[in-house]
Formats: C-alpha cells, sequence, structure tokens
C-alpha cells in the first residue's frame, strides 16, 4: 500500500463538553490500493464476494499469498473496468483476496472495532482525487492524479497540471480542510507524513491547498500530545490547543 498517512486529533478543550471524555485521542491512518473483497471477502457477516464477473463469466477470487504489482487504477481504468455498472472488466489480477492468515493484524482490528463493509472510494479514480477527500470532502474536481510525479500540490514542477471535470489546472486549491475545522473549534491535531524528498512526500494533501503551501513538512515534529501520546514521526504539521 502506498503513501500512508497518520492525522491524530487531541481531545480536550473548550467545546469538549460536546465530545466523550473518554476520548484521548482520534487517529486517521490513510492506506489505499486494497477493496473490502480482496482483505475482507471472507469476513463472517461482512458483504463480501468470493467470485468475481470478467466479462460476463463467474470466476472464483485466487487467494494471494504475496504482494502482487500495483494494478492500473486511473480514472479511464476505473471507468473501463465499472463498465457501466457490469462490474466485468478487471484486471485480471485483481481477482483475488487475502485470507484471515494472511493479514491477521487487519482481521484483528476489524473484530475489535468495526469493519466498514459497504464504504466505497469517494472519487472513482487514483490517489489523488480520493487524498483531497480525505481532508477537504471534495476533490475541487479533480478526477486523476497529475501529470508529474514526486510532487503532488502548490509546489509542483512548474507545467503540472491535474485532470479535473472542467479541464487541466495546478493541483493547487482553496478551500476549507477538516484541520481548518479542528483549529476553529480548538481542538489540537498533527498531521504527519514524509518530507520533501522521501517517497510518498505527494500524498501529502495539505499542499494542494494554497493556504498551506510552504507550511511543512518541516523535517521535525513541533506538536506534543502528553504522557498518552503515540510515537511520534519524524515529520508533521501541527497546532496545539490548551483546554
Amino acid at each position: 500500500m502506498l503513501g500512508a498517512t497518520l492525522w491524530i486529533a487531541a481531545v480536550g478543550n473548550a467545546n469538549a463538553q460536546t465530545i466523550p471524555t473518554s476520548v484521548l485521542h482520534i487517529v486517521i491512518m490513510v492506506k489505499e490500493n486494497h477493496t473490502l473483497d480482496n482483505y475482507f471477502g471472507t469476513y463472517p457477516g461482512a458483504d463480501g464476494v468470493t467470485v468475481g464477473n470478467h466479462r460476463g463469466k463467474l470466476l472464483a477470487l485466487e487467494h494471494l499469498t504475496k504482494a502482487i504489482q500495483d494494478i492500473p487504477h486511473s480514472e479511464s481504468s476505473a471507468r473501463y473496468d465499472y463498465d457501466n455498472g457490469l462490474m466485468d472488466r478487471f484486471n485480471h489480477e485483481g481477482y483475488g483476496q487475502y485470507y484471515q492468515a494472511d493479514i491477521t493484524d487487519y482481521w484483528n482490528l476489524a473484530t475489535s472495532y468495526v469493519l466498514a463493509d459497504e464504504f466505497f472510494t469517494s472519487a472513482m479514480g487514483p490517489s489523488f482525487p480520493n487524498h483531497l477527500y480525505a481532508t477537504t470532502a471534495t476533490s475541487f474536481g479533480a478526477i486523476d492524479n497529475p501529470t508529474q510525479q514526486g510532487v503532488w500540490g502548490c509546489d509542483s514542477r512548474a507545467g503540472t497540471k491535474v485532470e479535473t471535470l472542467t479541464g487541466p489546472v495546478k493541483p493547487c486549491f482553496t478551500g476549507t480542510s477538516l484541520l481548518d475545522e479542528l483549529d476553529a473549534a480548538h481542538v489540537s491535531w498533527a498531521y504527519y507524513g514524509p518530507p520533501k524528498g522521501q517517497t510518498a512526500y505527494q500524498w501529502v494533501s495539505l499542499r494542494t491547498r494554497s493556504t498551506w503551501c510552504g507550511a511543512g513538512p518541516t523535517g521535525r515534529s513541533t506538536f506534543v500530545l502528553g504522557n498518552n501520546s503515540p510515537p511520534t514521526p519524524p515529520a508533521a504539521i501541527s497546532r496545539k490547543y490548551r483546554g
């Protein structure tokens, strides 16, 4: 899985009366490139499947025992696979799934907490628009990844464009994010991701917003959660408030 991002929000402020006091931290880990059926198709009680439709023929999903190559998942690839609702043109390697013994940690999380077995991607397309949805609840019309790899956002190289519903634009947008709303509520937070020059920096989606351009990651953490704080990754953008 590519582009893992870690968010942490610390609860305890002027608005604490609206939030259960037993909640110390809310952690959001963003990972990608797997479907429910790929990981949890055999999970008891889940709305998963063990067969797939390939051009009108039902195929049993192959038991995967190792990682497979990154299957094309651009906006055009997604619509080709979707096939106007027939869902029958997936890459052959897409007709596979892992079992509990293969991904025990994920199954343990599902068993201990909750499994959103009818959750679907916000945008029918690849990483960039969906990472925007994770931070801002919109892709600003973006439907695909930007044209140049490595740096996606307001600090992209000159000439970098991203395709949107109305045509190609620079991948730099203005809008309200979840972190803006946390700021307004005086809720402390931290957003962790790799610094510029490291693999997966392009998935630090805050850099796609003009008001955050140049804000980070700084290469060092400036956020402290207190005695119950989780391990601190090396790069963070943060705000800290005292209740």
